[in-house]
């Protein structure tokens, strides 16, 4: 694939960009308008032109990431080298590997146990209820996220027995990635489905060019929209699904599409068609980089910091759809949502020029030669981006923050005792390497 003559790659971060930008921003509207006389799914009659101008707020933001990528892009193609970990540094990397993993288990115990135990937490994971919301909402997030801590190392375990050609700790890996995420899926979430599977594609791929030939990804492409994108959402809704309404009848393609694209869970440009009539009217100002500024603070508790600006999904929430809101339901309204919240057009062009240099570094850093953390850590990043397209870089980044940390840690782990070790062992080896030099030449005298 190429663009401005720059080839990309089908996975590579532009490319996601580009499928998650089409199908929510272009598909999304094009259906609404042919198939459903254009009528806003949040009750306020048919749209108007402040959905074309949301779209050309879109379209606009799309333009500038595409220019921005194209000039910065470096020419060519992958080379997919992937240095491998040699076995020292993987016995270095091992203990802090499994140290992240039970760290990461021991949290989310502890919010389990404040939900009343595995029966409670099965109850109130079988579909996306307002139950699960307000536990969710009721229980600290550094608890919540335990699991999703552990999702770094784990996919770092999937690729080392990938590359070092060990199976068994490969699926060991895909096994603690299944276990690591088991509470999401069985809530239906996408934001969880999606990112997992094309990490785990990205890792593979990048160590096995060629192995995945576009015949597969074309025999593949139907099963895994309907695994990754409609059964999470019936799932999530069966809990509250009336009786005699069937799981494999709303199979039926009339059924998905219009579940897909007809539905709430892509209405991201109709949300933000009412952000922007809000903005346009003055009813909504601009949020000045709030949003921003709580989002650096994320980890900071609101109860030492209570005038925390709130991130900015909820603040939306609040504003526009105040009844759902005060439900604990909330919507989401797309990634180019914060900026235009925050600073207009202006804080759009901005965000999506820095997203363009973004890509353009990620994707170049993917065309040189990378070692195990480094493909982990861009695989993480591509897994991430739908989510963060269809809702906002502050808060859907932090799903690719959390698996990262540990990457980052167990990396300066290994350069810390591993490779400061093997200095040290060559200095001393050059040290009596120069002594017996010096001895020999003492005896020739």
């Amino acid at each position: 694939m190429a663009f401005l003559g720059r080839n990309f790659h089908p996975l590579s971060l532009y490319a996601v960009f580009t499928y998650s930008h089409i199908a929510l921003f272009v598909i999304r509207p094009a259906y609404n308008g042919i198939f459903q006389n254009a009528i806003d799914p949040f009750g306020a009659g048919q749209h108007n032109s402040t959905l074309i101008l949301a779209a050309v707020i879109a379209a606009l933001g799309f333009i500038t990431v595409s220019l921005l990528y194209g000039m910065l892009k470096h020419p060519g193609r992958p080379n997919f080298t992937i240095s491998p970990l040699s076995s020292g540094a993987w016995r270095t990397a091992a203990p802090g590997v499994v140290i992240v993993i039970l760290a990461g288990v021991a949290l989310y115990s502890v919010y389990v146990r404040q939900l009343g135990g595995i029966d409670r937490l099965l109850a109130v994971s079988s579909g996306r209820s307002v139950e699960l919301t307000q536990a969710l909402a009721s229980s600290s997030g550094y608890f919540t996220s335990g699991l999703l801590f552990t999702f770094g190392a784990s996919v770092l375990i999937y690729c080392h027995g990938l590359k070092s050609g060990r199976k068994r700790l490969a699926i060991l890996g895909v096994a603690l990635l299944a276990v690591g995420t088991g509470p999401q899926l069985l809530a239906g979430s996408r934001s969880v489905f999606l990112p997992l599977a094309v990490t785990l594609l990205v890792c593979f791929v990048w160590i096995f060019p060629g192995r995945i030939k576009p015949v597969y990804v074309a025999v593949a492409a139907l099963p895994a929209f309907l695994l990754f994108f409609i059964i999470p959402r019936l799932l999530r809704q069966m809990p509250t699904d009336a009786p005699g309404s069937g799981f494999f009848s709303q199979l039926a393609p009339d059924q998905v599409l219009d579940g897909f694209f007809g539905g709430l869970d892509t209405a991201m440009i109709d949300a933000f068609a009412h952000q922007v009539a809000e903005q346009g009217s003055g009813q909504l100002p601009l949020a000045n980089g709030s949003t921003y500024v709580g989002a650096l603070g994320a980890a900071i508790p609101r109860a030492w910091w209570t005038d925390k600006p709130q991130t900015v999904d909820t603040l939306l929430n609040q504003a526009l759809f105040p009844d759902t809101a005060s439900r604990s339901i909330g919507f989401s309204f797309g990634v180019y949502s914060e900026p235009y919240l925050n600073f207009g057009f202006f804080g759009v062009v901005l965000f999506c020029a820095f997203l363009g240099v973004a890509f353009a570094i990620v994707d170049n850093l993917m065309m040189n030669n990378l070692s195990v953390f480094g493909l982990s850590l861009c695989a993480l990043v591509v897994g991430s981006l739908f989510p963060i397209v269809r809702g906002s870089l502050t808060f859907d980044s932090q799903r690719l923050l959390i698996p990262a940390i540990p990457i980052i840690l167990i990396y300066i782990g290994v350069q810390v005792f591993y490779t400061g070790q093997k200095e040290r062992q060559l200095r001393n080896i050059d040290s009596r390497a120069s002594g017996t030099a010096q001895s020999l030449r003492y005896s020739a005298r």
